[in-house]
């Protein structure tokens, strides 16, 4: 599974903004992580233990850990590697966040709402830059502004290299100054830069 890049800034006050960061940070990582639990808690009666046939029988799938995240956070897992998060933040409105294999707009729309006063912007990537790239801003859990460039394009591409802060030569991929696509060194067109 490839992991998501995700960056969430929050636009406002900058004692607002870190009184989000105290909410959401992971309690053994610190300031610039995130924990799904903080924004919606696994509550206590889901089965966290070794998951199985038996158990998922026993206890039906949707209160055992791994269906009950999936409904709930949009995903298998908490939030991955969360003191390298708190290792890239560098004190400010925005943070970097991963998550394995899926972007997870609808827990950030939730936290959107229990902090309506605040625009979140929240772009995701796939480290493997192939996935697509994307961008929502929200306020009060409604969507304010929205950027899915088609897959595959320059855009897309672009899009991708900003998220993960990485030189397109790092991923194999330069500019063709004629053409203005992205050219995978061996020799494949994957997207215009310019569109």
């Amino acid at each position: 599974m490839a992991r998501i890049i995700n960056v969430l800034r929050i636009q406002g006050p900058p004692e607002r903004v870190m009184e989000v960061w105290e909410r959401i940070k992971d309690p053994h990582a610190g300031l610039g992580s995130v924990d799904f639990n903080a924004i919606t808690p696994m509550p206590e009666w889901v089965d966290r233990g070794v998951l199985d046939r038996d158990t998922e029988e026993k206890n039906s799938p949707e209160n055992c850990w791994l269906q009950w995240s999936r409904d709930n956070w949009g995903c298998e897992w908490n939030a991955l590697d969360p003191q390298e998060s708190a290792r890239l933040y560098d004190g400010g409105d925005c943070i970097r966040f991963f998550t394995e294999d899926v972007p997870v707009q609808e827990l950030i729309r939730k936290l959107s709402r229990m902090e309506p006063d605040l625009y979140l912007d929240y772009l995701w990537a796939g480290e493997d830059v192939d996935r697509g790239a994307a961008a929502v801003q929200f306020l009060d859990g409604n969507v304010t502004m929205i950027y899915v460039p088609t897959p595959g394009t320059g855009r897309a591409y672009q899009l991708a290299f900003d998220i993960l802060q990485e030189d397109p030569e790092q991923y194999g991929y330069s500019v063709d100054a004629v053409t203005g696509e992205y050219v995978w060194r061996g020799g494949t067109a994957v997207g215009s830069a310019e569109h």
